[in-house]
């Protein structure tokens, strides 16, 4: 089973170790399951794992110190001392953002950890003729390994790995002020080393190793290089009547009066005030019954003739008359009514109008703008009346916005990306990717053949420029956050996890480092969305609207997906049957 799988690969010594940047996107997939693709595809093929190179020995997985600036602006520095006593470390430079380490430890060094090794695998190991504890003679202990090992330089490798898991990390680190991504990887195996190694006299061990990049931005004349970004995205347009409702009532609000003849016949638009008498209305359905209760009532009510202002018919009741008259308006209460004497209840009002004035709406132009806002203008101020209109609308395509602008951003950043992170990166996908599959209802076995070197070099090359542009604009958020004091409160994420908690409620509780997880995961999500929304506003992005249902990129998306997971599939199945079709030699 999947379990025991794993469990195998394990004890095989499957050990790697990876910087992992955090991402705005949850993945979606059991943990375990997650483990398991990882572990399969990563023990399939040794150019996935550096550990290869050691040939089942440690691996030199080193997890790095965050935000360190190299100390070493060169192509190659050198040659330094060491923090580590009696070795010496030479560093060049090269393309994406890796390096090559060549590290000398003197003879006295080797000496030291020759003897230190003899020392240690002498209490451990049983070999006839000699009791268990008592140092053994360094040829006995080597062709014992060799015997046991099959390998006869065991014991000079296992002198190398352990020179090298003592030195290179203070190289990399306190020496060149760097910080490894990955595995570091010997560039001559460890056996071959081995055969011409002697204790006692010095060694250069040579290390390809990836380091974590320097950001920079590429030149501009911009004032800030991540403002203007360019690009284009659809979406179903604002809802124009909604924004047309706005701008009338804001208008409405802004309204002139003007005081007319006592002979001015009121008309919709029009405002006048009024004393107003309430009865209940009889069962006859016209006779004036008792009176409404002073509240019902009043005087010097300002009244607008509106549409849909007031109770149905008051308004209409109104219409025609004239300062100095009144007129019976017949009208009924809301059944909504919290009153319940008054719920439902036809009515009859003897209103007085005491004067009349004609309301007049003003323009939209730069005049009114600077009314509602100094130094607004009218163009600002549509636009701020649509954003808010378009608030809830709008959120459902930042994605899409973000992701043009992510696009832009990436290509004004100037940093090389190291494989081993795009590897890391493209790792995760193709896992969520299988879990997928399998919870599509695709057999494990089946599932077996899809996770291959092959099939995961295939994904690579089609997802690497995508991880770069990720990786890019993960580091350029953080700087853009920086640069522009963008934080993000303990209570937004607070406020975050609560409502995680609510909607899983119904599930096992977080232990803690699930949640300090969670925790990291909004933080980076919400701290994201404030700096996308800074480039959106100083953003050069062209809108295509388009009908609701003319265009879903998330469909183009998912169909998208499904034809890569269809076509990596066939190529497995491809590969198997050429695979049981070649001719026995």
């Amino acid at each position: 089973d999947l379990r025991t799988h794993i469990t195998s690969r394990r004890s095989k010594g499957c050990k790697f170790q990876f910087r992992k940047e955090q991402s705005s996107q949850s993945t979606m997939m059991s943990p375990f399951f997650a483990a398991y693709c990882l572990a399969l595809l990563f023990t399939q093929a040794n150019s996935f794992s550096n550990v290869g190179s050691y040939k089942g020995g440690q691996s030199l997985a080193f997890a790095p110190r965050v935000n360190s600036a190299s100390r070493c602006g060169k192509s190659s520095c050198g040659p330094l001392f060491m923090s580590t006593p009696g070795a010496t470390s030479t560093m060049v430079r090269k393309p994406d953002s890796s390096v090559e380490l060549t590290i000398t430890a003197s003879g006295e060094f080797t000496q030291e950890a020759y003897n230190k090794a003899c020392d240690e695998l002498s209490r451990k190991v049983e070999v006839p003729g000699f009791r268990k504890g008592t140092r053994l003679p360094p040829d006995v202990l080597e062709n014992h390994l060799g015997t046991q090992t099959g390998e006869p330089f065991a014991l000079r490798a296992n002198v190398i790995e352990s020179i090298v898991n003592k030195v290179v990390e203070s190289a990399l680190r306190d020496d060149h002020g760097l910080d490894p991504v990955g595995t570091p990887k010997m560039v001559t195996p460890v056996y071959e080393l081995a055969k011409t190694f002697k204790p006692g006299e010095s060694i250069d061990i040579v290390i390809d190793c990836d380091v974590w990049p320097d950001f920079a931005w590429k030149e501009s004349d911009l004032e800030k290089p991540y403002y203007g970004l360019e690009g284009k995205y659809k979406r179903k347009p604002p809802n124009q009547e909604f924004i047309d409702m706005a701008v009338n009532d804001l208008r409405d609000r802004y309204a002139t009066l003007e005081p007319t003849d006592d002979g001015h016949a009121l008309q919709m638009g029009d405002a006048c005030t009024v004393n107003m008498n309430g009865f209940f209305v009889t069962d006859d359905g016209v006779s004036k019954g008792d009176p409404l209760p002073g509240a019902a009532s009043g005087d010097s009510v300002e009244v607008i003739l509106g549409q849909g202002r007031y109770m149905p018919g008051l308004v209409e009741g109104l219409v025609g008359g004239k300062a100095g008259e009144t007129k019976p308006v017949y009208t009924s209460f809301p059944t909504a009514l919290k009153d319940k004497s008054l719920a439902g209840k036809k009515v009859v009002f003897d209103v007085e109008i005491i004067s009349s004035s004609i309301r007049t709406l003003p323009e939209v132009n730069d005049e009114f703008a600077n009314k509602v806002q100094a130094g607004m203008t009218a163009e600002k101020l549509m636009t701020e009346i649509q954003k808010a209109i378009d608030k809830d609308d709008a959120e459902d395509y930042t994605e899409d916005r973000n992701r043009v602008l992510s696009k832009g951003l990436a290509e004004r950043i100037d940093m090389e990306v190291p494989d081993s992170l795009i590897t890391t990166k493209v790792s995760d996908k193709y896992a969520n990717m299988m879990a997928e599959m399998r919870t599509n209802g695709m057999a494990d076995e089946d599932l077996k053949l899809l996770i291959t070197p092959e099939s995961f070099e295939k994904y690579k090359k089609i997802e690497a420029p995508d991880a770069i542009a990720d990786f890019k604009v993960s580091r350029a958020v953080d700087e853009i956050a920086a640069a522009e004091g963008i934080s993000v409160t303990p209570e937004s994420i607070e406020n975050q996890v609560q409502l995680v908690k609510k909607s899983n409620k119904d599930q096992a509780p977080m232990n803690p480092a699930e949640e300090k997880k969670l925790r990291q995961s909004i933080e980076v999500t919400l701290l994201r969305r404030e700096v996308m929304d800074l480039l959106a506003d100083n953003s050069k992005l062209e809108v295509e609207y388009v009908d609701e249902g003319a265009f879903d990129q998330q469909l183009m998306d998912d169909l998208a997906d499904s034809s890569l997971q269809r076509e990596i599939q066939a190529a497995a199945t491809q590969e198997e049957t050429e695979k049981v079709e070649e001719p026995q030699s």
